[in-house]
């Protein structure tokens, strides 16, 4: 089984959604599709999302809330991040990504749920510059 430091950037988006407020999988599907409010930086097919709410279940960061009517077909399960799928998203925001590549992608996935948070940006956005100048060293040498 993986650990939470191998999610894929849509599994930590959709533990992020469920972090926010409990809802079920449609709403998220919703939201992350391209045209949705997090599509925008990163978006995930529905099948995708489906996947990731088991996955995300599996290891114990997500789980069942309650059960709602759907005007469209069978009751919808909400969900609810974990305390410990709580804990691993907080120190995921605040980790810098690792590669440059990743800067367009994976931080700016970051800097949007932080900002969703009202989170200081400033800390991962400090971490984020030392880590490039690090890289940068590196290359320079």
């Amino acid at each position: 089984m993986r650990s939470p430091d191998e999610l894929t950037a849509g599994e930590w988006a959709v533990l992020a959604l469920l972090d926010e407020e409990p809802t079920h999988g449609f709403a998220i599907a919703r939201a992350l599709a391209p045209e949705g409010e997090v599509g925008r930086i990163w978006s995930v097919r529905r099948p995708l999302v489906y996947r990731a709410v088991e996955t995300l279940t599996g290891m114990g960061l997500v789980r069942p809330a309650a059960t709602v009517p759907s005007r469209s077909g069978p009751q919808r399960t909400v969900l609810e991040a974990t305390p410990a799928g709580k804990r691993a998203l907080t120190r995921w925001l605040r980790q810098p990504v690792a590669h440059v590549r990743d800067a367009r992608s994976l931080l700016m996935l970051k800097l949007l749920f932080l900002t969703r948070r009202e989170a200081d940006l400033e800390p991962l956005l400090a971490a984020q510059r030392e880590r490039f100048a690090g890289l940068a060293d590196g290359l320079a040498s």
